[in-house]
């Protein structure tokens, strides 16, 4: 809950300023949820980085 206001205030704060993060967002979450993922882009590590990847 504590977050959510956190967050809600921020985004009230920047709209005032004309500044939209939302595409923003989207790259972060795609590279975290995405590339950066167990299997990224759905595809297994390969066994030699398994190591690393984690």
């Amino acid at each position: 809950m504590h977050a959510k206001a956190h967050s809600s205030a921020n985004g009230e704060y920047l709209s005032a300023r004309n500044i939209y993060p939302a595409r923003n967002l989207e790259v972060v979450n795609l590279l975290f949820n995405k590339l950066l993922a167990d299997k990224p882009l759905g595809i297994a590590v390969p066994k030699a980085l398994e190591k690393q990847w984690d």
